[in-house]
């Protein structure tokens, strides 16, 4: 699937030694693996300093020290990525230490923040993700030269919604049925798409309306927070109160095409009732899901395809 090319930084400079106590930062580290996780979903990377394991976080103590406090598996997923793997844009800086970059009265040379300006200005697309609290939290950033000339004004984000918002924007528009189905099951995480959901879209012409009006309905379906609590704890009301984009088959719909709304769980084989839907209405294209859900489980989406119930 095509996509524009994104390079993704984490701000080394909103690491200042902010910080009252490590207790404080282990809030800000963990949303910090929220978006990067969110980057991932849309395969892309937040890019990192080896020199990280050395920023300020209390008065007193270094990353390194505030990360042996921490719980094993929290320090072994945060060490992977800023200590072992990365990505590090360092190892192939774009910018030289000996350039002079400023931002916010602040030299930002040699920095996260200098080195998304510097891929700025030459036409790659790049975007800065900044720890909170910290004294960086404004966007866009901008970076100017030695001669106080602007060379770029960078997007900078410090909340996960922010930032899943600003990828989506700069995401490529899927080609054909067959990129919005990889693009889906990559992103929409809190759902469960059985193999061949969206199988019946391949003899239909691929129409982009079509394609985004699919991607909001997926999207509603899939509205988790962070911790993976549902943001709308009532979907049922919400169902009611927008009965042009979700609703129920009919009580003749559910007789008439009991066979045709009953699909095979990809996990348990389980048979499944699924008459609940999402519409598009030009073309006519529906998508299928299992309802209600109990608790938090994920919801489980069966059809994506052409009405199911003509007659």
């Amino acid at each position: 699937m095509g996509r524009l090319t994104m390079a993704l930084f984490f701000n080394d400079l909103s690491l200042h030694g902010q910080f009252n106590d490590e207790q404080q930062f282990v809030s800000t580290i963990a949303a910090l693996m929220r978006m990067r996780s969110t980057a991932r979903r849309f395969n892309q990377e937040l890019r990192c300093s080896r020199s990280l394991l050395t920023a300020p976080i209390t008065k007193v103590k270094q990353l390194q020290q505030v990360l042996d406090g921490l719980k094993p598996d929290q320090r072994r997923d945060i060490l992977n990525w800023i200590a072992r793997h990365g990505p590090f844009w360092t190892e192939e800086p774009r910018h030289s230490p000996d350039c002079w970059l400023s931002c916010q009265s602040k030299v930002v040379t040699d920095s996260a923040v200098g080195e998304a300006a510097t891929r700025s200005a030459s036409g790659e697309e790049s975007a800065l993700v900044t720890a909170v609290p910290s004294d960086w939290q404004t966007s866009p950033l901008v970076v100017n030269d030695e001669s106080e000339k602007c060379i770029a004004a960078v997007t900078n984000v410090w909340t996960n919604q922010v930032l899943e918002e600003h990828l989506v924007n700069t995401e490529a528009e899927p080609r054909n049925w067959a990129d919005l189905r990889t693009r889906a099951m990559q992103r929409f995480s809190h759902l469960i798409f059985a193999d061949d959901s969206f199988a019946p879209l391949k003899k239909e012409p691929f129409v982009l309306g079509a394609s985004r009006a699919i991607w909001v309905l997926l999207r509603t379906l899939n509205c988790f927070d962070d911790e993976g609590h549902r943001r709308a704890p009532n979907f049922a009301e919400f169902f009611d109160q927008h009965p042009g984009r979700f609703s129920d088959s009919s009580s003749t719909e559910k007789s008439e095409f009991s066979e045709d709304l009953t699909f095979r769980h990809p996990e348990t084989n389980a048979a499944i009732f699924c008459p609940w839907h999402g519409k598009v209405q030009t073309p006519q294209l529906r998508v299928h899901f299992s309802w209600p859900p109990q608790g938090n489980e994920k919801i489980y989406v069966a059809y994506v395809g052409p009405k199911i119930t003509k007659r």
